[in-house]
């Protein structure tokens, strides 16, 4: 996955589920670092101040 903070299982795919959620408890270093990840990218690009950034320059875009 592109940002590395998150897990991906078919849709339907009980077993594989149940495998990642074990993977996921029993890995604790694994867990931690997806969650550091997903925090980075989420101050990174998915902030208040980056979306409203956009949302600026769309409206300024509009108006040229």
């Amino acid at each position: 996955l592109k940002h590395d903070c998150g897990w991906v299982v078919a849709p339907r795919d009980i077993n594989s589920l149940r495998l990642q959620i074990q993977k996921i408890v029993t890995n604790r270093d694994e867990l931690l670092a997806k969650r550091y990840n997903a925090y980075k990218v989420g101050q990174r690009i998915y902030s208040s101040d980056m979306v409203a950034d956009k949302w600026v320059e769309l409206g300024e875009s509009l108006f040229e």
